[in-house]
Parts: structure tokens; sequence; C-alpha cells
């Protein structure tokens, strides 16, 4: 998980080395190691959702649900911290303050996949209905954003849908759309689970003209190592990315492409990619969305 502030620094963090957070200068340059494993204020139990603020805070919510902890703009310690009741998967930080959360939660028997958070946790509305017997990451999985004007958007991990809600989780738009390499699948027990890995959307995001990229990660075996837990002669799990730019305006493609390795977008013009090095090491390559004229 990443996140850029407005003078360009990152953070980073990630499942292997849960309870601590990582800095980095614009540069790339390692700078300092934020926390430290735990259950209290100034600790991270979990894997971290990051989400920066206008003002160059740092929010860090635990995946899965935990404390929201709040880091000022010098990233040097948490100011603030509190428990989040719901079980967060995603989120991203919306202009007004709150948090826009793929978050599943029922209430009045009805299922929703989307919350809208107060900046304390505390939930203010459910939204985008989900039907019943629902179940899995392709059924209730949404990639989430925001537009330049605070408009918040989904798409859904296991079918091309695109949905825009306004801020107070009214469906303002429905686009659904069909492609060769992307079958439609309504949840996991579908056939295509069942035969092998499958098409899913990994992301969506703005870019700074304010056109919509979506990144779908295509999945193919190869012969060579297992994946982690597969028995010998599987063959080891590769990903590349198709990449769509749309006009949100006219839900209109305007380029299409494809990259040899997996891409997810982390924050509004930036996407990141993880390759390894000719030396062997891992590299997170950090990319701008730019849409050439």
């Amino acid at each position: 998980r990443l996140a850029r502030n407005s003078k360009g620094s990152y953070v980073m963090s990630a499942s292997t080395f849960v309870g601590e957070l990582f800095r980095f200068a614009s540069d790339g340059r390692f700078v300092a190691t934020i926390g430290r494993r735990g259950d209290g204020p100034g600790e991270f139990a979990k894997e971290q959702l990051l989400m920066f603020d206008a003002h160059d805070s740092l929010h860090a919510v635990a995946i899965g649900g935990g404390r929201h902890s709040v880091l000022g703009p010098s990233l040097t310690r948490v100011e603030r911290s509190t428990v989040v009741t719901a079980r967060v998967l995603d989120a991203r930080w919306v202009p007004n303050g709150q948090f826009l959360a793929l978050a599943p939660t029922s209430q009045a028997n009805r299922s929703y996949a989307l919350q809208l958070l107060g900046r304390e946790g505390v939930r203010a509305i459910a939204f985008d209905e989900v039907p019943a017997g629902a179940q899995g990451p392709l059924a209730l999985g949404r990639a989430l954003a925001i537009d330049r004007q605070g408009g918040l958007w989904s798409g859904a991990f296991g079918r091309y849908q695109l949905r825009s809600w306004d801020a107070a989780g009214q469906l303002r738009l429905e686009a659904e759309g069909r492609r060769p390499w992307f079958q439609s699948s309504a949840s996991d027990q579908s056939p295509m689970r069942r035969t092998g890995p499958s098409v899913q959307l990994g992301g969506i995001e703005f870019d700074e003209e304010g056109l919509l990229w979506l990144f779908f990660l295509v999945p193919s075996v190869r012969g060579g190592a297992a994946p982690a837990g597969g028995t010998s002669g599987q063959g080891a799990l590769s990903f590349s990315t198709v990449i769509e730019v749309i006009d949100p305006r006219e839900m209109q493609l305007l380029a299409t492409g494809r990259y040899p390795r997996f891409v997810l977008p982390f924050q509004r013009g930036l996407a990141y990619s993880v390759e390894e090095s000719p030396s062997g090491e891992t590299d997170v390559r950090i990319m701008s969305l730019r849409l050439r004229k």
C-alpha cells in the first residue's frame, strides 16, 4: 500500500512487515520507519490502508477493521487514534473529510458493499446494495476512486460495471460494458473460477485531467516453480495489466493498452508496479497517469 503527500514523500505499508510504515523521499531514498507492532496508539497490528488528506496528515486504517491512526504532516508521530468497527477492506479520502470505504455490512435485512465513514470512523451511510446470497471478493469487491468534484466512484471486481455516487450515496451513473477478454462473474462459485484464475478489475483512478483509468489484472500460468501453497508442476502465476482510459462525462473509451506486469493505482494521477531488478531485488516503480495527446 502506497500514499504520496503534496511534497512528493511516499509512505508504504506491506503485509510482510506488519507493524511498521516505511517513509521514502521523492527520489525513492529510504528515510525512516514509523511505528511498531502492537495494538496501542502509535502501533500497527495489521497492514494499513494509507491516505493523505488536504493538509498532508496521513490516515492509516487497519485492513479488515481496527485502529484508525492519524499522523501529522511531519510523519514523526501519531497525533490521534480511534477504533473503527467497520470491516474496511479499502478506502479513499473524500474532500469533505469522510472516507469512502469498501466495508460490506448489513442493516434492516439488506446487505451493502460501501460505506461513508466520518472522521472518527463512525458510519454515516451504507449504500450500493448487493443481491441476497452474494458472497466472495468477485461479488462484493469494489475498486474505489474520487473524482475532482468529490464524486464517489466504484468498479466491480467481477464484472465490467462502473458506478458513480453523490456525497449522499445516491446513484448518479451506472455503466456496463463487454470486453472479449473479460468474462463477468457473479460470484466466486462460477465455472470460470473453478477452471482457473480469471481476469478481474484491480483498480480505478482519475488522472489530473479528470480522465478515468481502469486497471484489469490478467493472470497467466507459466512453467517453472509452483506458486506459494501450490503443488509441483502447476507452474508460476504471473500477471499483465490491461489499462483503459475513459472520459467519464460521456463514458467514452479513449485509449487502451497492455503492460507486461501488474500495475495498480494508489491515488489520483499515480500508479505503481512491483518488478524484479536485474540484481534480483524487488523494485517498486512509480508511474504517472497521463494520456498522450
